[in-house]
């Protein structure tokens, strides 16, 4: 990659982070190229990601200070709430399922520096079902709840419409299946290892973490439902 290239994929930065971080980037971005600890595919890939979430921190305190927000409930007009609140799953989906799901696959995939060939595309079916199953959780998510899956953001009832009536934790599976399909897609061994490294993740945060706080921020009415709906096998 050239110091050309660099300062072009520079620009997705804000420019206040350009000017306090971009000299020192393109000289160290350009050191691990020569030396081989990154390809130029990669250094681009990584220049992307850190870009796409300094630009989304800058856009949610840009808002929040625009339109004096108190908690969650910003003070101004009738169509700020709803937008802060699309905003806020739009971060969400870039923070987490934007990395977990699709530059850390696509980092696996490229290691070698080289793109990779799809081999089987019955797999896009897959990966579709899996997207379009977490857009259903993510509207239930800010429709019903006013939240987002985030547990730094979560939503103020507990949410059993959508998939969540039939299953506890839909998005989990959803990611997997999404990840799982990618491994098929591209006939990548590491990918289906790192969806499996996911799917213990997700138990371990959903037992040790995520089921405990749920329980304690609303009560009876979780604990009712958690009776009612199984955690990772669908009823119907």
């Amino acid at each position: 990659m050239s110091r050309r290239w660099m300062r072009w994929l520079l620009l997705l930065y804000p420019r206040a982070w350009r000017d306090r971080y971009g000299r020192e980037v393109l000289s160290l971005t350009e050191e691990m190229i020569r030396a081989g600890d990154a390809s130029p595919l990669r250094a681009a890939l990584d220049l992307i990601a850190v870009a796409l979430l300094e630009r989304a921190r800058v856009l949610v305190a840009r808002l929040r200070s625009a339109c004096a927000w108190s908690g969650r409930t910003p003070n101004g007009p009738a169509w700020v709430a709803p937008a802060w609140l699309v905003i806020r799953n739009l971060v969400f989906t870039v923070v987490v399922p934007g990395l977990g799901g699709v530059w850390l696959p696509w980092r696996l995939l490229t290691s070698h520096g080289r793109l990779p060939s799809p081999v089987s595309w019955e797999a896009l079916a897959v990966i579709a079902a899996g997207a379009a199953v977490y857009v259903w959780c993510v509207w239930n998510f800010a429709a019903v709840g006013q939240g987002t899956p985030g547990p730094w953001d979560a939503p103020s009832r507990v949410v059993a419409a959508g998939p969540y009536r039939w299953v506890r934790n839909p998005i989990y599976i959803a990611a997997l299946a999404v990840v799982t399909g990618e491994a098929w897609l591209f006939g990548s061994l590491r990918l289906l290892a790192y969806a499996g490294l996911m799917a213990v993740f997700f138990h371990l945060f959903v037992t040790g973490y995520e089921e405990r706080t749920l329980s304690r921020r609303f009560g009876r009415s979780y604990l009712a439902y958690r009776r009612a709906v199984p955690r990772w096998i669908p009823h119907v």
